[in-house]
């Protein structure tokens, strides 16, 4: 991404499978200086089951990505249902000549 000018609208993509009797929420954090998490995806009670082959069920997290200086940034995209949270690291880089 270029240092300048970010990315107004961006998004992040993850995925969930298994069981959950409670509604999954999830979110961005620990963005770049200047970014905004703008919404993401909420699964009511369900389950999906990955196996090879299936569909997978996306979540996705808008991101509003705000000028910063440049270097590589760890963001994480989490998900939870108010007692269990799982996360995963999302990477983020800023280079001249994006």
């Amino acid at each position: 991404m270029d240092p300048d000018h970010g990315n107004p609208g961006a998004y992040f993509i993850g995925s969930i499978s298994g069981h959950w009797s409670r509604t999954i929420t999830t979110g961005l954090r620990g963005l770049p200086p200047g970014s905004v998490a703008l919404g993401s995806t909420t699964l009511p009670p369900g389950s999906h089951e990955n196996p090879p082959g299936s569909k997978v069920i996306n979540v996705f997290s808008g991101v509003r990505i705000g000028p910063a200086p440049k270097g590589e940034y760890v963001s994480e995209l989490w998900a939870t249902d108010g007692e269990e949270t799982q996360s995963m690291p999302v990477r983020i880089g800023f280079q001249d000549g994006c």
